[in-house]
């Protein structure tokens, strides 16, 4: 898996409308699912159906943050510690920022 060819596709997922979700599968496939968050341009969910199909093939998640950067959100920080084995992109403004968790704190990656 090409971290610099999942950088390029994730970046190309950027939009400043509504936030985009979805998981990079292990083979380095990227996944969109649906966001059915109530407002779409604040936050994201993801279906239960998606997380059982997606996240036991899953590598990481990605989600975009609409008009902002890729700082990390009190919400991403939260929901990154329910995931802590795997890697999480935030797609903002100022590109693609990756993101992991190690004894039970979100870190940046360099």
């Amino acid at each position: 898996m090409q971290l610099s060819k999942i950088l390029k596709e994730l970046s190309e997922k950027y939009d400043s409308e509504v936030e985009r979700v979805g998981f990079v599968l292990k083979t380095g496939e990227i996944i969109e699912v649906e966001n059915v968050c109530a407002e779409p341009a604040e936050g994201f969910d993801v279906k239960g159906e998606d997380i059982l199909k997606y996240a036991p093939q899953a590598y990481a998640t990605w989600h975009t943050h609409p008009n902002a950067d890729n700082n990390l959100s009190a919400n991403d920080y939260e929901t990154f510690l329910n995931w802590p084995d795997l890697v999480h992109f935030i797609v903002g403004t100022d590109g693609v920022r990756q993101y992991y968790v190690e004894e039970g704190e979100v870190l940046v990656a360099d």
